[in-house]
């Protein structure tokens, strides 16, 4: 896997563990992603970027996460994150 496809898969996992940490009842040390999936029945994962990389590693993610076991069931949501000139406002 090319090093900015590994970086931006490796932002998408901490960004679901940081909105999923809160979840956990152990004190005492943080949750990891993968002690809050398999918690649960079902996860959404966010994937945002302003290009295809981004879409590349939904895709990635999407065809990898099957197989690790962390997860049960996983939707993976692809944001594109690069603004649309034609409908900013201006003042």
């Amino acid at each position: 896997m090319r090093k900015p496809l590994q970086r931006i898969l490796s932002w998408a996992l901490l960004l679901a563990a940081l909105v999923l940490g809160g979840c956990s009842t152990r004190t005492d040390r943080p949750a990891t992603f993968a002690d809050v999936a398999r918690q649960r029945s079902d996860v959404t994962i966010l994937v945002t970027d302003s290009g295809l990389g981004g879409l590349s590693v939904a895709a990635d993610l999407a065809a990898r996460l099957p197989a690790s076991g962390i997860v049960r069931s996983a939707r993976i949501v692809f944001v594109n994150a690069e603004p649309d000139v034609g409908s900013a406002t201006t003042t």
